[in-house]
């Protein structure tokens, strides 16, 4: 159980007999503080508690108008909020008792559904705010070029690092080069070239060299404004980018950027709205998952929310992640943290004009298992996938699906005590073994490769976002 200790300026969580196993908070308006402020002479932050399905911590905090998140363990992850009357912003209001009126600060109460949405009450403002957390693009560490393992890396502090071995214990931090500080998230296009996400919610195109931020924030190119999430899709005959406004919207937009948001605006295309996360396949078409936990497929032309709403069809329902394969095969992780293999459903005696997805009923009749109390996965093919549990073991699983016994007696454990990963599959032809980078719950970036299980672990870095 977790318990808001006002007075304290904390969060303490105790076992079923009372004992205190976990203390997260101080007083302050720095992360993972909390303010001391008083009103009416009362303590409010923090003032309610959430968890959602991955055990993380939602708090608000109304001394500061913000929410805090926190992990399982009590690690802060990050804040969002302000004061004011905007989207994302909080107000103070008034409370009347006895003809009494005194002042009431925001956000007050606060909610997490089975779909991870979180509601929270702005009682200045009068309205109750949605918000989801977008995963799209939250690589914190990516690797390139095989024969060097050169990686990029996100720091807890907001800091991109390009980072070159030697790796190890001995090489901690490692060589490396600063691209830009304030980051929020980050595309890696190679080694000269990514994709840069500000706190601030701005999107740019940084370009080698590295190793002086103020020279790179002068020859960045600005993408957008306002972005939530984004994926750049770059390919032999076209090339994009796909921009999720912080309102949900999302946009097709030309590549390479011009680097005026307002030509980019006036020629942007919009796509469709009310969306959690998306994974392209291509230039053309999507895996869209909206706010409702529905997963649609979403092809051209774009432009019009009202022709792509129409266009679309429906894979699947109650979903928080997803990962297409191919223009046929998918990977669904339910809310319930089931974890679904989906291929494209034949048609059916009852539908015989059906072409491939549209049909909840057939797409659930036709799905395969792959594993339960799934948090996270890496889908490499039809019958390959990396999987971590909600115990935060890592798991190398093959098929065929269908049977969650026969997987789990066949699965490789790669590592424990995770809490994200990435499989560097570009390393697969060059090394002729998986790569898999890996961060634990101390926020150390480690490496290693198959076969699995192994004892064999290379620290890369710490203090990993």
């Amino acid at each position: 159980m977790y318990i808001a200790d006002a007075d304290n300026c904390r969060v303490q969580k105790v076992d079923s007999s009372g004992k205190v196993i976990l203390t997260c908070g101080s007083p302050g308006s720095a992360d993972g503080e909390f303010s001391p402020s008083k009103v009416q002479n009362v303590r409010w932050s923090p003032y309610a508690l959430a968890i959602d399905s991955k055990g993380n911590l939602y708090a608000t905090d109304p001394g500061n108008f913000r929410i805090q998140k926190f992990d399982s363990s009590g690690n802060f992850k990050f804040a969002w909020g302000s004061q004011g009357s905007d989207n994302g912003q909080f107000q103070g209001g008034k409370c009347v008792v006895l003809n009494d009126t005194f002042p009431v600060p925001s956000p007050l109460g606060i909610a997490v559904d089975s779909l991870d949405n979180i509601y929270v009450v702005d009682s200045g403002n009068n309205r109750v705010q949605i918000f989801y957390e977008v995963e799209t693009t939250r690589i914190t560490f990516a690797p390139v070029v095989p024969e060097n393992m050169n990686i990029y890396v996100l720091g807890s502090d907001g800091n991109l690092w390009f980072e070159t071995g030697p790796f190890g214990p001995n090489h901690v931090p490692p060589k490396r080069l600063p691209i830009d500080n304030n980051v929020m998230a980050f595309q890696a296009l190679g080694p000269n070239q990514a994709v840069v996400l500000g706190a601030d919610g701005n999107l740019w195109l940084e370009n080698w060299p590295y190793g002086d931020v103020a020279q790179t924030v002068k020859t960045r190119l600005q993408i957008d404004g306002n972005v939530a999430a984004f994926q750049t899709v770059l390919s032999s005959y076209q090339n994009c980018i796909f921009v999720l406004g912080n309102d949900g919207s999302l946009w097709h937009e030309n590549w390479p950027p011009s680097g005026d948001v307002t030509q980019t605006i006036a020629s942007r295309q919009v796509v469709d709205e009310n969306v959690k996360a998306f994974w392209p396949l291509d230039v053309y078409d999507l895996v869209v998952l909206g706010s409702d936990g529905n997963l649609w497929w979403e092809s051209i032309p774009w432009g019009s929310i009202e022709q792509t709403m129409a266009n679309r069809r429906i894979i699947d329902a109650n979903v928080i992640g997803a990962q297409p394969i191919d223009g046929y095969n998918i990977y669904v992780l339910g809310a319930d943290g089931n974890l679904w293999f989906e291929p494209w459903p034949p048609p059916s005696a009852n539908t015989p004009n059906f072409k491939g997805w549209g049909n909840v009923a057939l797409t659930v009749g036709y799905r395969q298992r792959v594993d339960g109390n799934v948090v996270a996965f890496q889908a490499i093919d039809v019958s390959t996938t990396f999987v971590l549990g909600t115990d935060g073991n890592l798991w190398f699983e093959t098929g065929p699906w269908g049977n969650v016994s026969q997987t789990i007696s066949t699965r490789k454990l790669v590592a424990s005590n995770v809490t994200s990963f990435f499989v560097w599959t570009g390393a697969r032809g060059f090394l002729n073994e998986w790569a898999v980078l890996y961060k634990d719950t101390d926020h150390v970036l480690w490496y290693t490769v198959s076969p699995f299980p192994n004892s064999w672990n290379m620290e890369i870095d710490t203090n990993v976002m």
